[in-house]
């Protein structure tokens, strides 16, 4: 999925954007690093979110 910047974002801002709940989240990726949700997120970043998972 593709989400234009007007100007300076978070990755939290951006994954909220998304439909994507933070709270919902294990893991978010900026480039291949891991950040926090107050990470600033550039044009042509790569942000990734890897949701919690249970199992047993």
């Amino acid at each position: 999925m593709a989400l234009a910047l007007d100007g300076p974002a978070t990755a939290g801002e951006l994954l909220r954007r998304a439909g994507l709940p933070p709270s919902l989240l294990e893991l978010v990726a900026l480039n291949g690093d891991n950040v926090q949700l107050d990470a600033p997120v550039a044009d042509g970043d790569l942000l990734e979110a890897f949701p919690l998972v249970g199992g047993g």
